[in-house]
């Protein structure tokens, strides 16, 4: 770890998801950290799940995570994948990287987010030795605000509770 990173909260995570995040990066790809990684990032005792990432919807930027996974010894993406991915107006993309014998983590891409200003209030935090960013508490509430699942309804209640401790009546 460089002298860039080392004051930088580590984010907990395990299995090759270094090695992907580090790909990514490599490739220029512009991605956010969100779901239960950045919970914990905000609130430390949840337990996070997979590594989700949340990726600009770019073309430019889709083809980077094409070439990324390829290069990472991925299967070629279905070209409707790419195109939703490259797609803001398209409702959603997924690219679920848990069946991958290395890595543990989904790409995103979805309208509910506008990527520029989730990126203009992310936090920076390390995966292994990579700078990365996390979506603030206000951009996750947001993400999980269409959510009933029962998962998502515990991170809500952690995320308000957070806001209430740092910012009190």
């Amino acid at each position: 770890m460089d002298a860039s990173t080392r004051d930088l909260k580590p984010l907990a995570t395990w299995g090759g998801n270094v090695r992907l995040v580090r790909g990514l990066l490599e490739a220029g790809v512009r991605f956010l950290v969100v779901g239960g990684s950045a919970v914990h990032f905000h609130y430390p005792w949840r337990e996070p799940g997979d590594l989700d990432l949340l990726v600009e919807p770019t073309a430019e930027n889709a083809r980077r995570v094409a070439a990324a996974l390829a290069a990472l010894g991925s299967p070629p993406l279905d070209p409707g994948v790419i195109e939703r991915l490259a797609c803001a107006d398209l409702p959603y993309a997924h690219i679920d990287l848990k069946d991958h014998p290395e890595f543990n983590a989904d790409i995103l891409s979805d309208r509910i987010s506008n990527f520029e200003e989730v990126w203009a209030g992310a936090a920076e935090a390390t995966v292994g030795d990579c700078r990365v960013w996390v979506a603030s508490i206000r951009a996750l509430l947001a993400r999980l605000s269409r959510s009933s699942l029962p998962k998502h309804v515990d991170d809500k209640a952690r995320l308000h509770r957070v806001l209430r401790q740092r910012h009190p009546r």
